[in-house]
């Protein structure tokens, strides 16, 4: 989910310097929610998952799973977001030894 309330300055505070084992997530306030861009996001905050082509354009996808970009996410457009949250949850689950808490 959205992962700018830990900010977003430094790689230290997203989740994955927060000691969360996986994350997906989007940064900007006016993300489409099925097609992963924020036009909004040119002008934002830096994003330190985020930066540069095509994440700074005016058509920037604003999807990232861990710290890399989503790319995979666009071969599933037009999915609502929630949707690839779930199926990642579920994987999670799936994959999880329950030996190990």
């Amino acid at each position: 989910g959205k992962f700018d309330g830990f900010g977003i300055i430094t790689q230290e505070h997203v989740p994955a310097g927060r000691g969360f084992n996986s994350s997906q997530g989007y940064v900007a306030h006016g993300t489409d929610y099925y097609w992963y861009t924020d036009s909004a996001q040119a002008t934002g905050p830096p994003n330190p998952i985020c930066q540069g082509p095509p994440w700074n354009a005016s058509d920037a996808i604003d999807f990232t799973d861990g710290l890399q970009p989503a790319y995979w996410a666009l071969e599933k457009r037009p999915t609502y977001r929630e949707e690839l949250y779930k199926d990642r949850a579920l994987e999670i689950i799936a994959s999880h030894d329950p030996a190990v808490p």
